[in-house]
C-alpha cells in the first residue's frame, strides 16, 4: 500500500462520526480499522463484500455507479469502487453533525488514487 493510500485511510477514521472503514482489494483481500467496538472484522468483511455486490448489481442494470450512500436510522454507509475493483466502505454514525462533504471528499480522493 502506498503512503498516500495509507494516509487516506488514516484520514477516514479521523473524521468525526466515522466508526470504521473496510477496504476490499481486487484480489478479495480485506483490511479494516474501527474506532468503536460496534463492528467485528468478520462482520465488516461480509458487509463490504455484500455492498460491493450491490454496486455490481446496479452496474449490471446499466446504472453507472462509482459510489453510493445508504442511510439507516443510526448509521450511514458510504461506498466507492475504483476501476481496478478496490472497494472502500466508510461506516459512520447518522447524526446531524456528521460532515457529509468530508466523507464525500475521502471517497472522491480514493477514486482518484
Amino acid at each position: 500500500m502506498t503512503p498516500a493510500f495509507q494516509a487516506l485511510l488514516d484520514r477516514c477514521l479521523a473524521l468525526p462520526g466515522v466508526a470504521a472503514y473496510g477496504l476490499r482489494g481486487p484480489d478479495r483481500s480485506f483490511q479494516h480499522r474501527a474506532n468503536t467496538d460496534w463492528f467485528h472484522a468478520e462482520q465488516l468483511q461480509k458487509l463490504v463484500a455484500q455492498l460491493a455486490q450491490a454496486l455490481e448489481g446496479l452496474r449490471g442494470r446499466e446504472i453507472d455507479v462509482s459510489h453510493a450512500c445508504w442511510v439507516f436510522e443510526h448509521a450511514r454507509l458510504f461506498i466507492a469502487q475504483r476501476d481496478d475493483g478496490t472497494v472502500l466502505v466508510l461506516f459512520a454514525e447518522n447524526r446531524p453533525s456528521l460532515q457529509l462533504a468530508d466523507c464525500q471528499q475521502v471517497l472522491d480522493d480514493f477514486l482518484r488514487l
